[in-house]
């Protein structure tokens, strides 16, 4: 019916059009008729271009609407089929993922819309401007313009018909567009949820032997047809890139010479503060890949320019071999030895260097053939190759990718070097035994029948070693930077000072002391290597993000794993809630990550904000343990409402468990109060020297439950939290690390007292490090025994000063005595014996 509609449109359109046609021509019409019939003309153009488009846009719409069946059906069967466990995929997810592969641009039907829209307003307008004077014209003229504007007023008819009849036939055909576009949405959704999660192939078994020799019989079929298909194009069509090839080589011989000329000269000036350059480190960053570009280039132009292979698999085996032997040849001219970017200028270890430099031979020569192989042999249309012999070749590049992380065993030590591991869990045979143990794990995989999970997770293995490989050349190279910084700063001001120096010295002057009022090189350093840090694991982050985000709806199907229910009270009523297998992945990734941030964070925090802030001393290590506590305690609650624990149902358990710590674990929880208490209140800080029950030391660490002291033997002494709160504490430097110190001296009977106080005044105030304000004192104080006794009583600015302090003025004290002949008085005893007579 509606065929017939618009063929009835057609034809009284055509009618309409043969109607003008049969007119006087333009030449026969007087003058001031000529822009009514050129008016006409555009018209009856405009009608004819909105019916072939309608016709155009109804043509399209069925197409798209066979095709929108076409994938409802396919997703439909594919849903169903997913219901069955013991269901294996190859060609059913093949064949749907390429009908799901390309989505339907609506951006064309949204232009045409617009247009005849703005059109149709522009008609409208056009028609009530319109105004013709035919009084002037002579009869005949005058019949001949009533017609023309009567086929003017038919035609505007017409078209506005025209354009109403497109744009809902435009309208009908963005309707099919959205509606595929949502299809395809959904199958692309349905792939990406259960594509890693079900197996491509059967599990290995009697017919396996079987299906890998009828594996070359396909391959042998679908070659041939490739190649038959195959031919060479036009030379115009590959010559322009022919000579792009040519100028990449020429580019690239001439950098090699470069390289060659300069590259020991470089080696030769790092570690010179005036010679070395970073940008030396970046261009030999940028000349490898420039170097072997010609070679991938190559291989490009052979498959994509020079030969026309009408098959969808040649573009992804393309794309493959040429970076893969991009990144081969890159890597070798990083790894060359001895003036190579990682040995000598990223300071990678020699041995490190060597090893992955013989080791990348073997991988790339037999893994680039397995590559291209298994990408060959996913793309053949056959169920048997992909059981046979594309089972094979994913396990022998399995075998051979594991075999690459084994080899790194040896020189494990060495990659901890590079990378600067500190912690048990980044050592690098924890993590090469984890790789070695993920390859065997995607080999029995391949067994049961998930070789396309296997490759998957294979494939982003290796982009995730491409990734932690690019950060740790950016960290590397942004270490060398602010190393010859460094120097750099050092060495200027190393100058600046001789230079000081020198004019003292030729101007008999004082040399001017060292200025305090900067930041020291040490701090600098310690600044820029925490931001450098912090820069490079957010590049981790950002780009493992970008990596996996495309994965993440995959895990939901993990969602569907109910290990037990839990019964939750609502206000709508009691309901269960499951407990998924997600649901605890999520718990322990959200309370390792929690842990591992509470850890870190606060150094971070630290270093960048609290040092920029005013705050009072100790008040910065209260704010970062405090936050890292805090940290602890959200991450344990967010992973354990990931399990269905929440608090709602711990609160009876926690008051109980309140009653019981205060009368079993009472002096637990008293420490625990106490270090909230000394964290808040600040009796005692990192660094300060107290005297708490008879003990004198350094406070080192604060932590929630115990305070660590260092006593002056260097003995760590742990000390509970509830003695500094409960029992009397000397802080010798809470306000004011200001301290008296009181020297007594005891001089013979006979001495010139007022010579003796000004004696042991003028030692004291001639040390360095005796405060001037407050004033020494010396006192007269008392008649002893056998001493005149004088107190000298002065102040120190450190407490680490009073022993060396004391020791420097005894020694002065005693030589200035000694000047003046001052005898400093000593016991004396006197003994009588009696002889008592031996008859009484």
């Amino acid at each position: 019916m509606q065929d017939l509609i618009q063929t009835k449109r057609r034809l009284e359109a055509e009618q309409a059009l043969e109607a003008l046609k049969k007119d006087p021509g333009e030449e026969e019409y007087p003058e001031a008729l000529q822009p009514i019939v050129k008016s006409n003309q555009k018209l009856s153009e405009k009608l004819r271009h909105s019916l072939q488009s309608s016709e155009q846009a109804i043509a399209q719409r069925r197409t798209l609407e066979r095709q929108q069946a076409l994938l409802r059906q396919s997703y439909k069967a594919i849903e169903q089929q997913l219901e069955l466990t013991d269901t294996t995929f190859s060609l059913e997810l093949k064949q749907l993922s390429e009908r799901f592969a390309t989505t339907q641009d609506t951006e064309p039907n949204l232009q045409r819309i617009n247009q005849v829209r703005l059109a149709n307003l522009e008609l409208n307008q056009q028609a009530l401007n319109q105004a013709f004077n035919v009084s002037d014209l002579n009869p005949e003229a005058q019949q001949s313009a009533k017609q023309l504007l009567d086929d003017m007023e038919g035609l505007t008819t017409r078209l506005e018909t025209a354009y109403a009849q497109e744009l809902d036939e435009r309208a009908k055909l963005l309707g099919v567009q959205n509606d595929i576009n949502k299809q395809i949405e959904q199958g692309q959704a349905l792939l990406e949820r259960y594509l890693i999660w079900l197996p491509n192939t059967t599990e290995i078994n009697r017919r396996f032997l079987q299906d890998v020799a009828d594996s070359f019989g396909a391959i042998q079929q679908h070659t041939q047809q490739i190649i038959s298909n195959s031919q060479m194009n036009a030379s115009g069509a590959w010559l322009r890139s022919l000579f792009t090839l040519l100028v990449l080589t020429g580019i690239s011989f001439y950098s090699f010479r470069y390289l060659i000329r300069h590259e020991q000269q470089w080696a030769e000036q790092l570690g010179n503060v005036v010679q070395d350059k970073f940008t030396r480190s970046l261009r030999l960053l940028l000349l490898a890949p420039v170097i072997s570009l010609p070679v991938p280039a190559g291989l490009w132009f052979l498959t994509q320019k020079l030969i026309a292979v009408p098959a969808p698999v040649m573009q992804p085996m393309s794309i493959s071999l040429s970076l893969l032997m991009w990144a081969y040849l890159s890597l070798l001219l990083w790894l060359r030895r001895p003036y190579g970017l990682l040995y000598r200028h990223l300071d990678v270890p020699e041995e490190l260097c060597a090893t992955l430099a013989r080791i990348a031979h073997p991988l790339y020569l037999l893994g680039i053939p397995l590559t291209l192989a298994l990408i060959y042999l996913t793309a053949t249309p056959s169920a048997e190759v992909h059981s046979g012999l594309g089972r094979v070749v994913f396990i022998l590049l399995a075998m051979l990718a594991g075999g690459f992380w084994a080899a790194l065993w040896r020189v494990a030590p060495q990659i901890n070097e590079a990378t600067e591991t500190r912690r048990w869990w980044q050592r690098a045979r924890l993590w090469l035994a984890i790789l070695v143990l993920i390859h065997g794990v995607l080999i029995a995989e391949a067994l049961l029948g998930y070789v396309l999970t296997g490759g998957i997770i294979m494939l982003l293995l290796l982009i995730t070693t491409m990734i932690f490989f690019s950060v740790f050349t950016f960290y590397r190279l942004g270490m060398r930077w602010l190393l010859i910084e460094e120097r750099r700063l050092a060495f200027d001001r190393a100058k600046a000072r001789r230079s000081e120096i020198l004019e003292a010295r030729e101007n008999n002057t004082e040399v001017p002391p060292v200025q305090e009022n900067f930041l020291n090189l040490s701090t600098i350093s310690d600044q820029a290597k925490v931001l450098l840090k912090a820069t490079s694991v957010s590049l981790l982050f950002v780009a493992l993000w970008l990596l996996f985000k495309e994965f993440i709806p995959a895990l939901q199907i993990l969602d569907e794993i109910v290990l037990w229910s839990n019964t939750v009270v609502t206000s709508g009523g009691v309901i269960a809630e499951n407990i998924t297998l997600l649901g605890i992945i999520t718990g322990l990734l959200v309370i390792s990550l929690s842990i591992l941030a509470a850890y870190n964070l606060p150094g971070l925090l630290e270093l960048l904000v609290l040092k920029h802030l005013d705050l009072t001393p100790g008040t910065s290590y209260a704010i970062t343990t405090i936050t890292k506590y805090s940290l602890i305690v959200v991450s344990i609650l967010a992973g354990a409402s990931q399990i269905g624990v929440e608090w709602a149902k711990l609160q009876w358990l926690v008051a109980a468990l309140g009653v019981g710590l205060g009368f079993g674990l009472q002096e637990i929880v008293a420490n625990f109060v106490s270090g909230i208490i000394i964290l808040f209140e600040k009796p005692i800080r990192i660094g300060d020297t107290v005297t708490v029950g008879g003990l004198t030391g350094t406070v080192t660490r604060i932590q929630i439950r115990a305070t660590t002291i260092t006593d002056w033997d260097r003995k760590e002494v742990i000390i509970p939290n509830k003695t500094f709160v409960t029992d009397q504490l000397i802080n010798w430097s809470l306000s004011d690390p200001i301290t008296r110190v009181v020297i007594q001296v005891g001089v013979a009977y006979g001495s010139d007292t007022d010579l003796v106080r000004a004696l042991i005044l003028q030692a004291a105030r001639n040390h360095p490090k005796v405060l001037p304000e407050p004033q020494p004192a010396a006192y007269f104080h008392a008649f002893g025994d056998s001493t005149l006794n004088f107190d000298l009583r002065l102040y120190l600015n450190n407490l680490d000063d009073r022993l060396p302090v004391t020791h420097d003025i005894l020694q002065q004290i005693n030589a200035d005595f000694e000047k003046h002949d001052i005898c400093i008085a000593f016991p004396q005893l006197d003994v009588r014996l009696i002889k008592q007579d031996d008859d009484k």
